[in-house]
């Protein structure tokens, strides 16, 4: 896995309280829905030191602040492309079709 993008998303207590975990939810589904796991690194890290402006997500060495469902799926659409018609299911709902 060398060549694969790195995503990091922030787990810290401040970033999971604020929704990263329905951040990670949509990311997990993005990357199966799109065949991508091996392209993509993706993994929680503990705290990136950056609570004040989070949920927290870093693609490649690119970092996102304020991070929503609705957001991150913008971000992954931009770094990996559109699909026509998708939906994907959280368990607490479809974010986007």
């Amino acid at each position: 896995m060398d060549t694969a993008i790195k995503i990091k998303i922030c787990m810290g207590s401040s970033c999971y309280s604020r929704g990263n975990m329905r951040v990670k939810e949509v990311v997990d589904g993005f990357v199966k829905a799109r065949n991508l796991e091996d392209k993509i690194d993706f993994r929680g890290d503990l705290c990136c030191g950056k609570c004040g402006e989070g949920p927290n997500i870093t693609i490649g060495d690119k970092e996102y602040h304020n991070v929503d469902e609705e957001l991150v799926w913008d971000i992954l659409e931009e770094t990996f492309g559109k699909k026509k018609s998708e939906r994907i299911n959280t368990g607490s709902g479809v974010i986007k079709q």
